[in-house]
């Protein structure tokens, strides 16, 4: 968890020192500007980290529950599930979860090489997060790796919502074989 406050307060910091420097800089002489600015940063940037961060622990923990499994703190989540169904069957079922249950939209899908690219619903190309199920044979059973992770590559905060999308996964699959 700390290592999500250190990058919150270390990007937050960088951009808020480097917008306002830019916009400062040619008001004011260029050791004041800078020794003003980067005080306004580091208290702007551990504001946010701060607020972010204990948002993303809360949404986090809620999303988690009773039996963590994993770094549920990382925003980028992967979980691996041995589905006892053969590949072709698992592929489908899998699919159908992604395309059907979840309404991801489906990037990719390549039955050949087991990978299943998708994403959640968003209003605007940088929210969301991106879905990727990679499948492998072992034996008569299917290993799945489970993967979501932002679709803003410089996300650190999302609240629980990849924590989420692995987990309902793993919800469904299990309920699923069992029926």
């Amino acid at each position: 968890m700390l290592k999500v406050y250190f990058k919150l307060f270390f990007w937050v910091t960088l951009f808020f020192f480097l917008g306002t420097l830019a916009a400062n800089l040619n008001m004011a002489e260029g050791l004041d500007s800078i020794l003003g600015e980067s005080v306004t940063a580091v208290f702007f940037g551990l504001l946010a980290a701060v607020l972010l961060g204990l948002r993303h622990a809360r949404g986090a923990r809620k999303t988690a529950g009773e039996k963590p499994e994993g770094d549920i703190y990382a925003v980028d989540q992967i979980r691996q599930i041995r589905l006892p169904l053969p590949y072709d069957r698992a592929f489908h079922v899998v699919s159908h979860y992604l395309k059907e249950v979840a309404r991801f939209r489906i990037l990719g899908a390549d039955p050949i090489a087991g990978v299943i690219d998708a994403r959640t619903p968003s209003m605007f190309a940088v929210t969301g997060s991106s879905v990727t199920a990679r499948l492998t044979r072992d034996g008569e059973e299917t290993m799945l790796t489970f993967r979501s992770r932002p679709a803003a590559p410089l996300s650190f905060v999302d609240g629980g919502a990849n924590l989420k999308i692995v987990t309902d996964a793993q919800k469904y699959l299990a309920d699923a074989l069992h029926r």
